[in-house]
């Protein structure tokens, strides 16, 4: 019998982050998470490695040859390899934190949709650096709570929770390409007008969930985030040209801090607690 709900994401050097990351979700509810390791440091690996001894992660090793786009590549293998094994499966970044509305239970939402709904998109809240100008050890969901305003146009993307064996495959890592049903919004609209093939959707929906996107952080930070460049692209040329000047820190950050944000904020507590059963858990490992 399949499971509900896999998470899969595709990391590089991300060793300050992943172990939020891990817990936040597994705070929501989300048990299985599948991390493809697309040649991360020695740190990285490691770190990797000993959550997937502990059993917190299923780990996949992930190398691609130039040309090839590693995100895009994962992705299609996550398809193929673990559709069979969950009804859903959703496809966020190591930056993209997934925040539900109070009383609901994502695993309990999705197994309750009507049988024709294939996807859901979910639109994305960018956040801003918060006036962070370093990196520091608290929580990244703490540090960062001033966010765009929900009408930004750039809330418009939205990655993608799908009902797995429904992909004929991926778009883009925003959007897939359904064999049949319905690509909805959480509030149960249609996502796209028709002819829209793009990642954006045709409204911003925040009414049951939203993906707090941190996707600048603080400068210290973003100027990390642009030294490993986008995954996304086929080439390190193009991959690295995605954040080649500051004109994508500097301005996205003067228009998505003008709100505040708090609800994963007011959850560092929680999230704090599930980091320390994490690292107990592979402390011997």
């Amino acid at each position: 019998m399949k499971e509900t709900l896999a998470l899969v994401g595709i990391v590089k050097n991300e060793t300050k982050y992943i172990i939020e990351w891990i817990a936040h979700y597994r705070s929501i509810g989300v048990k299985n998470i599948i991390i493809y390791d697309n040649d991360s440091n020695e740190a990285g690996k490691t770190l990797l490695q000993r959550l997937a001894i502990a059993k917190i992660i299923t780990l996949v090793p992930w190398s691609v040859d130039e040309g090839v786009s590693p995100q895009m590549s994962a992705y299609a293998d996550a398809l193929a390899r673990f559709k069979g094994s969950f009804e859903f499966m959703a496809f966020f970044d190591a930056d993209e934190f997934l925040g539900v509305r109070d009383g609901i239970d994502i695993i309990a939402w999705l197994s309750e949709l009507p049988a024709d709904v294939s996807a859901v998109a979910v639109n994305q809240r960018v956040f801003g650096s918060s006036g962070h100008k370093t990196g520091t050890d608290e929580l990244v969901t703490g540090r960062f709570v001033h966010a765009a305003e929900e009408q930004y146009l750039e809330n418009r993307w939205v990655k993608s929770i799908y009902r797995a064996e429904r992909v004929r495959y991926l778009l883009t890592p925003h959007r897939g390409n359904l064999h049949s049903g319905r690509y909805i919004l959480p509030c149960g609209r249609d996502a796209f007008e028709p002819g829209n093939v793009s990642g954006q959707a045709q409204e911003t929906d925040f009414s049951v969930m939203r993906l707090h996107h941190y996707i600048i952080k603080s400068l210290e930070e973003f100027m990390e985030k642009r030294a490993r460049g986008g995954g996304a692209a086929s080439t390190r040329e193009q991959r690295m040209a995605r954040y080649d000047d500051l004109s994508f820190f500097h301005g996205r950050d003067a228009n998505i801090n003008k709100d505040v944000d708090m609800s994963l904020g007011a959850r560092v507590a929680i999230v704090a607690a599930e980091i320390g059963q994490l690292r107990n858990a592979i402390a011997s490992v």
